[in-house]
């Protein structure tokens, strides 16, 4: 143990340098994500070079020469090493290297969390984003260190990390697929399946790299430590690409006691366009339409979550179609559909959409572009079978409408960073700020947000309590928004322009300064209480583009 201590003391002293530099670049960082948020006035483009491209370059450089510094101080490769003629064992030896890569990885997780505490996070989020900040940390220090323990100089070295590197970065690419095929039947447990690989390859990396590590200071059998390593790799190829089994459990939502009986309900559907898409790299047209359900609760809201389709010919030709999730064109919209609900949500006040909020809109199909070519010209009939959630609005937020006050709803914090005062009503500023669990995807299990499974998907409002008005957030002007992300990943911040009042509706309350002083901004969020299926068909006249033309739509079951 006295020659471990021995062993890592030297290291240090000859490799502070890099230690400093590997502090200064994660406290500059931190210094970076806390004083400097995102603007949609301007600084847009310097501030990403520094969050995309800087920092995340300088991360990887100093990590790699200083994993480097590290292992060939003591080369465990050939026989001419100056260790092998000390007193020293193997296990002293991997325990002085270990130690000095344990302070590589806990100075980005001490630094990283410290700076996560300025965003409000409880005790419980922030410990979960330490460890998320600790798997990703090992994720990169112990393969890089497993490749330079199997390399005798730095020259060797550079050319397998880089490698190394161009691999994992084209299996990441190759893999990243999106929407998955007819064989799927759930696209949102496909995107979680999709994240599961990404965990599993990337634990496969961090344990296979300790494994190569551990085995090569302690036998120095470098071909096998080569094979091991060689393993891991096909092993790696193999699970981000076929692994089949998800970590999360797609369940419907269940209640005891629905809050309605579907089975008498009207769905009626609209197919309206085509539009481009990408399915899993190959080029796609997307049936988009719009539906309507009566019968519903006045307090509560339904939107489509999947439809499953099933697309044939006049001769019962079967074309081939993809699974579909509910279009989401904009975000804090709703339907006209959603009025009611949100009325109730705030205790009665009358709610309308005063600006064009477009209808309840969903993906009917994905058609593959060699198919629809092929029967362009041709009548079809589109069957969906419709998984659909059923859910109301509920007060998330409420503050006055001043510059500096914030709001939290779930892990997400929102600021009035300003009030911008227009002719026909006023713009807000808003910054908003998300930790996430970890700077990798891949520990962010679960479906989209946009899931209408979970809650969420806010929606936000003026609302003047005294004089009994609503006003939403009006998507007929032209607004912008600027996201960046910061801390390697583990923080998002975005600067969104929310205008309010205006648009042609002799209606709608005017938002003036009189207006604005008895008001609040008011956050609303879906929680979903009901899950059910219905099924519905389209006849459509032509496939073919440039619009889908279809006939009064039947009620079906």
């Amino acid at each position: 143990m006295s020659m471990a201590i021995h062993f890592f003391k030297r290291d240090l002293r000859r490799a502070w340098w890099l230690y400093s530099i590997w502090l200064l670049v994660y406290l500059a960082e931190g210094l970076f994500a806390v004083s400097i948020s995102p603007k949609v006035d301007g600084g847009v483009a310097s501030n990403m070079a520094l969050s995309f491209i800087m920092f995340p370059v300088l991360r990887i450089l100093v990590l790699v020469v200083l994993v480097a510094q590290l292992v060939h101080e003591d080369p465990l490769v050939g026989s001419t090493a100056f260790w092998l003629t000390r007193p020293v064992s193997r296990f002293s030896l991997f325990l002085s290297k270990a130690a000095g890569l344990g302070i590589v990885v806990l100075i980005p997780v001490v630094v990283n969390t410290a700076v996560l505490s300025r965003f409000g996070l409880l005790h419980s989020e922030l410990r979960l984003a330490a460890v998320g900040i600790l798997a990703h940390q090992c994720s990169f220090v112990l393969p890089i260190a497993a490749v330079a323990a199997l390399t005798p100089n730095f020259r060797f070295y550079g050319a397998a990390a880089a490698g190394m590197a161009v691999g994992i970065g084209v299996i990441l690419i190759a893999t990243s697929t999106g929407i998955g095929g007819s064989a799927v039947v759930d696209p949102y447990a496909n995107i979680a399946l999709l994240n599961t690989r990404a965990m599993v390859a990337e634990s496969l990396l961090i344990g296979g790299g300790a494994l190569i590590l551990t085995h090569q200071y302690l036998t120095r059998r470098t071909r096998r430590s080569i094979a091991l390593a060689a393993f891991v790799a096909v092993a790696y190829i193999l699970i981000a690409g076929y692994w089949p089994w998800s970590v999360v459990r797609d369940t419907p939502i269940r209640s005891e006691h629905p809050p309605f009986d579907p089975t008498p309900l009207k769905l009626r559907v609209f197919a309206a366009q085509l539009n481009d898409f990408n399915v899993n790299g190959h080029s796609a047209k997307r049936i988009d339409g719009s539906y309507s359900l009566d019968g519903i609760p006045t307090a509560l809201f339904v939107r489509v979550r999947t439809a499953n389709p099933k697309l044939t010919l006049p001769d019962g030709t079967a074309v081939e179609t993809f699974n579909s999730m509910t279009v989401l064109p904009w975000v804090g919209g709703f339907s006209k559909s959603d009025l009611p609900a949100l009325g109730a949500a705030l205790e009665g006040i009358p709610v309308d959409s005063y600006y064009d909020q477009g209808g309840s809109m969903t993906t009917l199909a994905y058609i593959d572009n060699g198919a629809l070519q092929k029967f362009k010209d041709s009548p079809a009939k589109l069957v969906d079978d419709f998984d659909l959630v059923a859910g109301r609005y509920e007060v998330a937020a409420e503050i006055p409408i001043v510059k500096g006050r914030q709001f939290e709803v779930g892990r997400v914090r929102f600021r009035i960073e300003d009030l911008i005062s227009r002719p026909d009503g006023v713009t807000l500023n808003i910054l908003e700020s998300v930790v996430l669990v970890s700077p990798s995807f891949s520990i962010r299990l679960g479906p989209q947000p946009f899931d209408p499974r979970l809650k969420g998907d806010p929606v936000y409002f003026l609302v003047n309590r005294s004089r009994r008005e609503a006003v939403p957030f009006n998507l007929e002007i032209t607004r912008r928004s600027v996201g960046e992300f910061y801390l390697g990943g583990m923080l998002f911040q975005q600067a969104v322009e929310m205008p309010f009042g205006g648009g042609r509706d002799p209606q709608a309350p005017v938002v003036d300064r009189n207006w604005l002083a008895g008001a609040t901004f008011v956050c609303l969020e879906r929680v979903p209480v009901f899950e059910f299926r219905k099924t519905a068909e389209v006849d459509l006249l032509k496939l073919g583009e440039p619009w889908l033309r279809a006939k009064t739509p039947e009620i079906l079951k």
